[in-house]
């Protein structure tokens, strides 16, 4: 297998007009990184591996989370976060800022800016530690932290020079780049606006109302709605944004293991917005996705553009390991598991 993987590397590169000497230097570097990433790996890492193997065979939806699967998990699903407001990006054995988050106290400090390498990280107490060669995901747990906690991060300037020691204050911080986004554009003389939702978030029925009322404002006649890549989510957003575009009505019915239906129905009799609709989807839009496209189909309230679907008609809950009296212990991860399946209204299966 690693002979086929070596000479399919080496095709590739080969396509792209490289040099024998320079392929040679990039395919040693790329796998001596590979080996290195290998020892790196945690025993959280491997018991992820292990139970999920496990588990999808039972069941393709049913997955464990380990502790920092689970933390992330939790911080896209509230599109919040405790640490600085920095996107980092790792490149060999370094890691630099790749952008800031406008507001958070990276930016305010006005003592970082993008391309800036971290070169050590330590809390308001005891040494910094070296973090060339660690994984990305150790050094962003290890500059994350409590809020109003402080930081400091050992900086080499973009441009090279001395390194310095800045320190910052942490605080909670929106993930801005993940929530909702509403562009207008003009097509043939309408102005036709674009809201491109990434996931079914925790508020997101509240965000897209906000763009729909911004919308209006900028003169928009028309609407496209664009879940291409996005995998779903809350189911409870997903009846939610439904309900932004229909004035009442059943959207989505589940039956669990017990045969009992339940409908999931439009939360009040206010329709948000009346106009043209257009939603664009596909192959990777799933889950609460595939209500939405479906509930606005089934109702005639708009038109459906691009691939099927992915396909996934079930809906899970996670649950964490931890006992209720020992939350407060070490974090054990979560399981999310199967616990219901659901419907179009008008009985269709997507799964």
């Amino acid at each position: 297998m690693w002979e086929a993987r070596v000479k399919n590397d080496i095709i590739s590169l080969k396509l792209k007009d490289k040099k024998w000497p320079e392929i040679k230097d990039k395919l040693v570097k790329r796998y001596n990184l590979a080996i290195r990433r290998l020892t790196q790996t945690k025993a959280d890492d491997v018991l992820q591996t292990y139970l999920n193997a496990f588990a999808r065979e039972i069941d393709p939806h049913t997955s464990y989370l380990a502790p920092r699967t689970a933390k992330s998990f939790n911080e896209s699903m509230n599109l919040s976060l405790e640490g600085i407001g920095a996107t980092l990006q790792a490149e060999d054995d370094e890691t630099s800022i790749k952008s800031l988050v406008p507001g958070a106290p990276a930016e305010r400090s006005k003592k970082l800016k993008a391309g800036d390498k971290i070169v050590g990280v330590g809390q308001e107490k005891g040494e910094i530690e070296d973090v060339i060669g660690w994984r990305l995901e150790d050094i962003v747990d290890k500059i994350k932290g409590k809020k109003g906690s402080k930081v400091r991060l050992e900086v080499e300037p973009a441009k090279g020079g001395k390194s310095r020691i800045v320190t910052l204050v942490r605080d909670k911080i929106r993930i801005e780049d993940q929530a909702a986004k509403l562009t207008v554009e003009k097509v043939d003389g309408v102005t036709v606006a674009i809201i491109k939702i990434p996931s079914f978030y925790l508020g997101l029925t509240n965000d897209v109302k906000k763009l729909l009322v911004e919308m209006q404002t900028k003169g928009a006649s028309a609407l496209i709605v664009d879940l291409r890549e996005n995998g779903g989510g809350a189911l409870t957003e997903a009846v939610g944004l439904s309900g932004l575009f229909i004035s009442d009505g059943p959207v989505v019915q589940v039956r669990d293991a017990y045969q009992r239906i339940r409908v999931h129905e439009d939360p009040d009799n206010a329709q948000q917005y009346t106009g043209p609709l257009l939603v664009m989807i596909n192959r990777f839009s799933a889950s609460a996705s595939e209500i939405f496209a479906a509930a606005i189909q089934d109702y005639n309230r708009g038109i459906i553009i691009g691939q099927n679907t992915y396909g996934k008609g079930t809906v899970q809950q996670s649950r964490s390991l931890n006992f209720v009296y020992d939350l407060d212990q070490t974090p054990l991860g979560l399981i999310q598991y199967t616990i219901q399946k659901f419907y179009r209204i008008n009985g269709g299966v997507l799964n």
